[in-house]
């Protein structure tokens, strides 16, 4: 262990960075061995300001060995108040091993919400540009989703993510997995089904030679928040790799069943509400809620259909067409009025429902979203330029290297 702590100390004092990053990696195996004696002492004779490279590569791997015990923890989370930004970019894969497994163990603690404001510190401190995306980012989102906190989140998520620089960020194929998946689970969250189709459409298209977990569960939430936002049953989009859009089918065929039945026309009874809430599939992947709230929107899209059809109709007759009572259809009603889906009047004393003309949207209304579109558009056209000049850069560079093998 000496030996290791005098070469990161000499190294790093020299302004070898470089260098020790090569060692380290060659010396893996003794790190290994070494760092059962690792404790918080360290940082008395490598001080994590001055050291932060050299110290990520024995936490990170002492932390992977077995479950990090209260010392780890502790070091861990010294390490991630008190680092050096250059240094630890340089040891990226081994600080990202940290993030990692720090979430982890802080979830399983019940220490989410607390560590929240950490990782938001460490993001905004490690990350290149808002629009890079980290490994923290999966970290911070993962401890939102487990305390709720899903107001939070979408702050992070407003950033669009135009740069993955694995090399600076230390993020792996995982990370951005779980970057999109749990940022369609907030948007579930807040109802925000299009941006929830969005951000697992996106998980659907990382480039995949092996089909994962994170890929199949994407994929069961994409058909259900596609069926909310749409009202149908979503294709695997075409950009999806061949083993995916291949196999993908054959993991969620209770999905696809339920939602040929709501997408069929048939008239849905209390049997198949109560073997949707019974469904053990359903249950296992924790996508009940997400199912229910399918039936609950197949009726207000039926009671929506209605108003293009009927000026005026009968409480009885909505609630045969929904296959509801009465009293189930006037609240639905109610709901849906309230939150601006439909315009209508409910008569009590003769049990009609009329129908009205939604009020053309306001000039400041429509002025103000048409600035934020303006807005972001030219947002991007920017970022797409400065990306076009790296382009260019690039080819510059590296052309004359490819075309004298030629």
């Amino acid at each position: 262990m000496q030996h290791l702590v005098d070469t990161i100390k000499r190294k790093t004092d020299d302004g070898e960075l470089d260098k020790l990053v090569t060692e380290l990696d060659q010396n893996l195996d003794k790190i290994r061995m070494s760092v059962s004696k690792l404790s918080p002492r360290i940082f008395e004779t490598l001080p994590i300001a001055n050291y932060t490279l050299g110290l990520c590569y024995l936490i990170a791997t002492k932390a992977v060995i077995g479950t990090p015990k209260e010392d780890t923890i502790f070091m861990m989370q010294r390490i991630l108040q008190e680092f050096d930004v250059k240094q630890a970019r340089l040891a990226s894969r081994k600080f990202g091993v940290i993030i990692n497994i720090f979430t982890k163990q802080k979830i399983e603690d019940n220490q989410a919400k607390l560590v929240m404001p950490l990782l938001l510190s460490v993001l905004n401190k490690f990350q290149i540009s808002k629009h890079h995306l980290t490994p923290i980012h999966s970290a911070y989102l993962s401890c939102a989703l487990t305390c709720k906190r899903y107001a939070a989140a979408s702050k992070l998520l407003k950033h669009q993510i135009l740069e993955i620089e694995p090399s600076i960020t230390g993020l792996t194929p995982k990370d951005m997995l779980l970057f999109y998946y749990y940022g369609g689970m907030v948007h579930c969250g807040l109802k925000n089904w299009d941006e929830a189709v969005r951000f697992f459409s996106i998980a659907l298209t990382v480039p995949a030679h092996v089909l994962s977990s994170i890929v199949i569960e994407s994929f069961k939430k994409y058909l259900l928040v596609g069926y909310l936002a749409e009202g149908k049953i979503l294709k695997i989009p075409k950009h999806a790799s061949v083993v995916v859009s291949r196999s993908l089918e054959s993991f969620a065929t209770q999905y696809i069943d339920f939602l040929n039945t709501l997408t069929s026309g048939e008239k849905m009874g209390k049997d198949f509400m109560r073997s949707t809430k019974s469904n053990e599939t359903f249950k296992k992947d924790n996508t009940i809620g997400l199912t229910l709230q399918c039936i609950e929107a197949k009726k207000r899209r039926k009671i929506q259909e209605l108003t293009s059809t009927y000026l005026t109709i009968g409480l009885s007759n909505i609630a045969e067409l929904v296959n509801v009572n009465e009293k189930e259809v006037e609240s639905l009603l109610l709901q849906m009025i309230e939150n601006g889906e439909i315009r209508a009047t409910i008569s009590q004393r003769d049990a009609m429902v009329v129908f009205t003309d939604a009020d053309d949207q306001t000039i400041e209304e429509a002025m103000k979203e048409l600035n934020s579109k303006m807005a972001e558009a030219v947002e991007l056209s920017n970022r797409m330029k400065e990306m076009d000049k790296k382009s260019i850069t690039f080819r510059r560079i590296y052309m004359p290297y490819v075309t004298s093998y030629r």
